[in-house]
């Protein structure tokens, strides 16, 4: 162990996996009591050391104890952060976790304190309940996935997904001209009326389906890869559950979904493939009584064995 002031830093991690877990002594909160500078400096301690051991993510619960209310919390990691983000040249990625029943309210907190942030990612609702679809005594959805050989344009289901790209142009990218030749004009338009700024990656946008025989087209889109922390693949992960949210909201029992970021973006096929299995098993087990029943992983001819 190594000891800065107040903050404490133990390399020992047992079980966790990670490779440091740091410690630092938090006050009990008492209106009337000014903890601001005291909290600031800790928070800001804290993150410069992890930095010196030239770590690249950090996870940091919202609910520190002490009857800390989790907004004050927030407010003071943004001012600690923003106060130190020059000296940041390895930390790069933090995830804050809550266990509030109103996660909404702390992710305004977020987007206002970090307004010029451009890679906020919001995870909730793959892990937030959904009031009258779980029910912890019911099983898992029985929702079948299938590899299938051919065009994604030319599949016969409910919900078609386009890999697309932050600005929404839909003339970019495979997958998205040949969503776009089929679908027709239309589309596009509606995508740039109604998305003018375009999209965060991650997101998810619907548009009618134009001249596709399914109900409505998903889009979305990913950055390249980058394997440090799993970020890449947890991004994938909220870009397929997203996109069934949206099926769901249509009441669509089949989707078709083309293989992610193995072009251009570089993602590994295991991992692609991994990753999204495993992201329609969660949400199978999340919403047992979800009205989807068929998911298909769309490849050209060229791709299959490569995946299979």
């Amino acid at each position: 162990m190594s000891r800065f002031e107040d903050t404490v830093i133990s390399s020992a991690t047992g079980n966790l996996p990670c490779l440091m877990v740091a410690y630092f002594p938090v006050p009990v909160f008492r209106p009337g009591v000014q903890l601001h500078s005291d909290m600031f400096k800790k928070i800001q301690d804290v993150l410069i050391e992890v930095e010196k051991t030239q770590l690249q993510s950090v996870v940091i619960t919202t609910d520190i104890g002490n009857d800390i209310p989790e907004p004050t919390f927030l407010h003071w990691f943004i001012e600690a952060y923003k106060a130190c983000q020059n000296k940041l040249s390895c930390v790069n990625q933090f995830y804050l976790c809550t266990e509030s029943e109103n996660p909404n309210s702390l992710l305004t907190i977020l987007k206002d304190g970090l307004s010029n942030c451009h890679g906020m990612f919001d995870f909730t609702d793959m892990y937030e309940q959904r009031s009258g679809i779980i029910s912890v005594n019911r099983k898992p959805a029985d929702i079948s996935i299938t590899l299938v050989k051919g065009k994604l344009v030319d599949q016969k289901v409910d919900v078609i997904v386009n890999s697309s790209n932050k600005q929404l142009n839909l003339k970019k990218g495979a997958v998205s001209a040949s969503i776009l030749a089929a679908a027709g004009e239309g589309i596009y338009e509606e995508c740039r009326r109604n998305y003018p700024n375009g999209i965060n990656y991650g997101d998810v946008i619907t548009t009618n389906h134009g001249n596709l025989n399914c109900k409505v087209i998903c889009h979305g889109c990913l950055p390249h890869w980058y394997p440090i922390a799993d970020i890449s693949t947890q991004i994938l992960a909220k870009l397929v559950f997203t996109c069934l949210l949206h099926a769901e909201n249509y009441n669509c029992e089949s989707i078709a979904f083309p293989v992610f970021g193995t072009g251009n973006l570089m993602y590994p096929w295991d991992e692609v493939a991994k990753t999204m299995i495993r992201t329609v098993y969660k949400y199978g087990r999340k919403f047992p009584d979800t009205a989807m029943k068929e998911v298909r992983i769309v490849l050209y001819d060229k791709d299959y064995d490569s995946i299979e």
